[in-house]
């Protein structure tokens, strides 16, 4: 075997989420100026390496004792947690692998660099040991590490769009899987990324509060949710009748139904408010820390983002990702 490398980019939600973890529907993207890089070589023994200049090294038993007792962190357990999704096939291979990862993707702003830690490996030992586990398996795989393995509350969209790629509408509103349409990425409006520099909580922990009130029944999360997963498809005929007017409008009710029943930290709404008060539709790009703007008229995208820089947010205008191989069912 020669050395392997799978990449994973980084997503976008651009509407509906967070119902996904709560039987929605959501709109979201890849894009490829970020993205979780795994690398596999031939080794004697198993080693991890994430990020650091020593690596974990050892046998398969001494692995999966060392992620049951939380001696692995951040990267090095989420390349653990992969494998052990997979635990008898690992365990049937004759050879060991070296696993190194890096990531350009900011940590803890929503963007769902995690996961895409999982994809990227999951696909690479898909692709090394001849598997021919289809993209969605693949991403109810990652579900299942981020999950199961290692406790955080995560909805299933990011496993499902990152393992896909492009522009896509996520229905979970059935049992797995989840239907899914793929849409072209060039019909959504003008938009933009900005996001804080300075790392803000786990998604999981932003989840946990909610979740326990769903599961208890609450109303008015019960309701939120269920307007949220109205805006997917609500935005979906937009994108298809050109309105981006009608698109802008969603967004901004995306976020004003979230902050109904979520804390939202000073610095995050800051985010928005900034974009607002310049005519400009901003929702989260994930669970807080980062926003994706949608200006009025693309020629405010340069002005715009420079307030943005100024403030002393990262900034950028993603490359949306155009997969290949890919296919799904409308």
């Amino acid at each position: 075997m020669q050395s392997l490398l799978q990449t994973c980019p980084a997503r976008l939600g651009l509407l509906g989420n967070p119902s996904d973890g709560y039987e929605g529907q959501v709109l979201a993207c890849t894009f490829t100026d970020f993205q979780a890089e795994v690398c596999a070589q031939p080794a004697e023994q198993w080693s991890l390496q994430a990020g650091r200049p020593e690596a974990w090294k050892g046998d398969l038993r001494a692995l999966w004792r060392a992620l049951e007792g939380g001696q692995l962190r951040e990267g090095a357990a989420l390349l653990a947690a992969a494998l052990r999704v997979l635990k008898p096939l690992v365990e049937q291979q004759a050879a060991s692998l070296a696993l190194s990862l890096q990531s350009s993707i900011p940590r803890q702003v929503g963007l769902s660099g995690s996961s895409a830690i999982l994809i990227a490996t999951l696909d690479l030992l898909n692709r090394n040991w001849r598997l021919e586990i289809e993209p969605l398996d693949v991403a109810a795989l990652a579900w299942r590490a981020e999950t199961e393995v290692l406790g955080i509350a995560a909805g299933p969209q990011d496993r499902v769009i990152q393992a896909l790629g492009g522009l896509l509408r996520m229905d979970f509103s059935r049992p797995w899987p989840p239907r899914v349409e793929r849409l072209d990425p060039f019909q959504l409006p003008a938009l933009f990324l900005a996001w804080d520099p300075n790392p803000g909580q786990s998604s999981g922990v932003v989840h946990d509060r909610i979740r326990q009130r769903w599961q208890q029944g609450e109303p008015k999360v019960r309701a939120v949710m269920a307007s949220l997963a109205e805006l997917a498809p609500a935005g979906v005929d937009c994108l298809r009748q050109g309105d981006d007017a009608a698109f802008r409008r969603l967004v901004d009710r995306n976020f004003d139904l979230r902050a109904s029943i979520w804390t939202i930290s000073d610095r995050d709404r800051s985010m928005v408010e900034l974009g607002r008060n310049h005519g400009a539709a901003v929702k989260f790009a994930g669970s807080g820390g980062a926003v994706v703007v949608f200006p009025q008229r693309e020629d405010d995208l340069p002005r715009l983002m420079d307030h943005y820089r100024q403030a002393g947010f990262g900034c950028l205008r993603p490359r949306l990702e155009i997969p290949k191989g890919k296919e799904v069912e409308s």
